[in-house]
C-alpha cells in the first residue's frame, strides 16, 4: 500500500535537507515523497533537486509562492498514494514513523491515524502526546480538538487520501490553516480516528515558524480565522453543543494574541467584551495560570505582559 508524504517548502534551506533525509530513510518501503518548492528565494530549490536526482521516489514541484495550504493541495494532486502523510519542511520523521502509522491503520482501518510528537525549542526537547475520546464521535472529537487534547496539526498523522481531498477552506492563506482544516474535516466528514501511542515526528520551533511569528500582519490574522472557524461550525449546526469548548479555544488564542502585542488588546471596549463573552464560559477548562493571565490582560496590556515576563523568569530559573 503506497503512502505519499507531502512536503511544502518555502525558504527552508537550513532545514529541508534533514527533513528529506528523514523521509527517504523511512523503514516503510512503498513510499513516494512529493516536495513543493513554493517560490523559495534561497537555496531550497537546489537542495530539493539534488535529493530528487538521487532518489526516484522524490517528486519535485516548482511553483510561484502560494502558501502552505495551496502547496499541500497541489502536492496532493500529483500524489498517487492511497494513504497520505503531511510533513513540514522544518520538521523531521522518526525512522519508523510511516511503518508504525500504516501498521495501526491496517489494524483499525481508521480514516485518520494520529501519533505523538517531540517539540524541539531552544535546544530542549519535550514529548507532546495526543489523546482521542474513549468512544470517538463527531462532538467528542471536536471537543478534544478545541480543548487541545487532540492537537490541531495536520502533520504527524496518516490519512486516507479522500479525507484530505475534501478539505476546501474559504481562504488560500491562513495563519492557523491546520486548525481550520481539522475543524472542517471533523465537522463535515465525521471521520473515524485511531491513536498510535508512539512518537512519529519531531516538531522544530524556530524564529521563522509562522505560528510563532510576531509580524503584525500575521498576528492580526488570528481574528479573521476565528470568523471562518465559527462559520464552519455554524454551517454544521455545531455551535450550540460546542459553545464552552469554543470559548476555551478563543481564550487560549487570545492569550497567544496578547503575548504578541496584537492591536485589539489596546481597544479597551473590545478587550473587555471579549473577556466577558469567553472567559466565564471557558473558566471550568482553564488552568490556574491561564485564568490569571486572562484576568491580567483584561485589566491592562501592561499587567498582562508583566505577568507573562514573570512566568518566563520562573521557568528559566526552574530549568537550571
Amino acid at each position: 500500500m503506497r503512502v505519499s508524504i507531502l512536503i511544502p517548502a518555502y525558504n527552508c534551506e537550513r532545514h529541508i535537507g534533514r527533513c528529506l533525509e528523514s523521509a527517504i530513510g523511512q523503514s516503510y518501503p512503498e513510499l513516494e515523497i512529493v516536495v513543493v518548492n513554493d517560490g523559495s528565494e534561497d537555496s531550497t530549490s537546489e537542495i530539493i533537486q539534488t535529493f530528487a536526482e538521487a532518489d526516484s521516489r522524490v517528486i519535485y514541484i516548482d511553483q510561484d509562492n502560494q502558501g502552505t495550504y495551496m502547496s499541500r493541495k497541489n502536492a496532493l494532486k500529483i500524489a498517487s498514494g492511497e494513504l497520505v502523510s503531511i510533513l513540514d519542511a522544518d520538521d523531521f520523521l522518526e525512522p519508523d514513523a510511516i511503518e508504525k502509522l500504516v501498521s495501526c491503520y491496517e489494524r483499525t482501518s481508521a480514516d485518520i491515524v494520529v501519533g505523538n510528537f517531540c517539540q524541539h525549542r531552544h535546544g530542549g526537547k519535550r514529548l507532546i502526546k495526543n489523546a482521542i475520546p474513549i468512544n470517538p464521535d463527531q462532538l467528542s472529537n471536536l471537543r478534544y480538538l478545541l480543548l487541545g487534547k487532540l492537537q490541531v496539526y495536520l502533520w504527524g498523522r496518516l490519512y486516507k487520501r479522500n479525507i484530505l481531498e475534501q478539505v476546501n477552506l474559504p481562504i488560500t492563506r491562513a495563519l492557523s490553516e491546520d486548525t481550520l482544516a481539522n475543524i472542517q474535516i471533523f465537522a463535515t466528514l465525521n471521520p473515524s480516528i485511531a491513536y498510535l501511542d508512539e512518537t512519529v515526528i519531531n516538531y522544530v520551533i524556530h524564529d521563522s515558524n509562522i505560528s510563532y511569528s510576531t509580524n503584525p500582519v500575521a498576528v492580526e490574522k488570528y481574528f479573521d480565522e476565528f470568523k471562518y472557524l465559527t462559520e464552519i461550525l455554524e454551517e454544521n449546526n455545531l455551535i450550540s453543543p460546542l459553545k464552552t469548548e469554543l470559548a476555551f479555544y478563543k481564550c487560549n488564542m487570545w492569550i497567544g494574541y496578547s503575548r504578541k502585542n496584537g492591536k485589539k488588546l489596546y481597544q479597551k471596549s473590545y478587550r473587555k467584551e471579549y473577556f466577558k463573552e469567553n472567559y466565564f464560559l471557558a473558566k471550568p477548562f482553564l488552568s490556574p495560570l491561564m485564568k490569571v493571565e486572562m484576568q491580567a490582560y483584561n485589566v491592562s496590556p501592561l499587567l498582562g505582559r508583566a505577568f507573562f515576563r514573570f512566568m518566563n523568569s520562573i521557568k528559566a530559573i526552574l530549568r537550571f
